[in-house]
């Protein structure tokens, strides 16, 4: 193999030496990060340079230790010169944040939608609640390098809308498009509970774990799949889609006072709580319901487990912690009454958020060469 020219090899070096200081999360020192990056302290001194003149990095004071001689020097990244935005849409609203290189939220806005949902006036509340977003940080999509929308339904590999449950009028539409028609930049569209367990992943319940499922039951039912740290698409991404797959157990859910757990609906959530929070105060009746719900939802785990056997189920449930902690156990009972392998229940750590964090990770990723630039030439 030739040796790289020296054009290539600064590249790689200045490279390897910016994704150094991106995943530090604090500022570093000369040494610290020629112990990091191997290379040595001339090439670093030369590519600290290039990097502060770019904004990418800036130099920062250092707590004097009160020995002698000079204070060592240091730099920290400067996440917040480029700019991602995540964006969400839901039954009611349009969400969006407004987020810098180091995943750090800086402001967010949401925007209600038209009852209508017809795709086109959603996209336009999307753009809203996106240039919203940003006016509430002072700042224009100008260091905005790319944008994230999540929704529901199937979606394919090009960001296009596959399927949305009830809403046809959706079906071929290229959110993508309009949104990079608006913004110029690029836009990655993806299934909302792939990106939730993306986030779970990223910084959630399943930091841990490289498979795994996120699996939302009840009046909606859905799963994010996470297999060796990829998010598993299937055909036309149909893969977790489980509110088109009756067989598997997931529709009669829906008959139950205790799936409205998750119905995007106030009033019919505001039962489900009623009936965990009866429950969890002892009386008889609402045990009973919700234990009866639990075995129901565990006919989906064990589909999960003789499928795709994930040692990691995360339950994104959206009630009070004692209410959550007393669904988990009434279903981590059920599951090990149940023929199935060995998986471990968990409950959700960041909730709706997930939604928004998990479309930040996907553009961090999709974006990664053209932000840090190639590991190698």
């Amino acid at each position: 193999m030739p040796p790289l020219d020296p054009a290539a090899m600064r590249r790689v070096n200045t490279s390897l030496t910016l994704r150094a200081f991106a995943d530090a999360g604090e500022p570093l020192t000369m040494t610290r990060l020629v112990e990091r990056t191997g290379l040595s302290r001339r090439t670093t001194n030369e590519i600290l340079d290039g990097l502060v003149v770019d904004e990418w990095i800036e130099e920062v004071p250092l707590p004097r230790s009160g020995g002698a001689g000079r204070p060592a020097r240091a730099w920290a990244f400067r996440g917040d010169t480029r700019l991602l935005v995540a964006a969400f849409i839901d039954t009611f609203a349009a969400h969006a944040i407004v987020v810098d290189l180091s995943g750090r939220t800086l402001s967010r806005s949401r925007v209600v939608l038209d009852p209508s949902r017809v795709p086109d006036e959603v996209l336009t509340s999307v753009v809203r609640v996106i240039r919203s977003a940003l006016s509430a940080l002072g700042q224009t999509e100008d260091r905005v390098v790319g944008i994230t929308l999540s929704l529901g339904g199937r979606i394919d590999d090009d960001g296009v809308v596959v399927s949305v449950p009830d809403e046809t009028h959706w079906t071929g539409y290229d959110p993508g498009a309009r949104l990079s028609a608006e913004f110029g930049l690029p836009v990655f569209v993806e299934n909302d509970a792939n990106l939730a367990a993306l986030a779970e992943r990223w910084r959630g319940a399943a930091q841990d774990h490289e498979t795994f499922v996120w699996l939302l039951t009840g009046a909606r039912v859905g799963a994010g799949i996470v297999i060796r740290d990829r998010i598993h698409r299937g055909v036309q991404g149909s893969a977790g889609e489980f509110v088109h797959a009756a067989p598997l157990g997931a529709a009669p859910l829906r008959s139950y006072r205790a799936a409205q757990l998750s119905s995007p609906f106030p009033h019919d959530h505001a039962v489900a709580e009623d009936l965990f929070r009866q429950a969890i105060d002892g009386d008889a009746a609402a045990v009973a319901e919700v234990r009866e719900f639990a075995h129901a939802v565990v006919t989906v785990l064990v589909g999960l487990g003789w499928t795709v056997a994930p040692p990691l189920i995360v339950l994104a449930v959206d009630l009070p912690r004692a209410e959550a902690e007393f669904y988990l156990s009434e279903v981590r009972a059920a599951l090990a009454e149940a023929e199935a392998p060995p998986m471990e229940l968990r409950l959700s750590a960041l909730g709706a958020d997930g939604f928004l964090l998990g479309g930040v990770k996907l553009a961090l990723d999709r974006l990664d060469t053209q932000l840090f630039g190639p590991t190698d030439d």
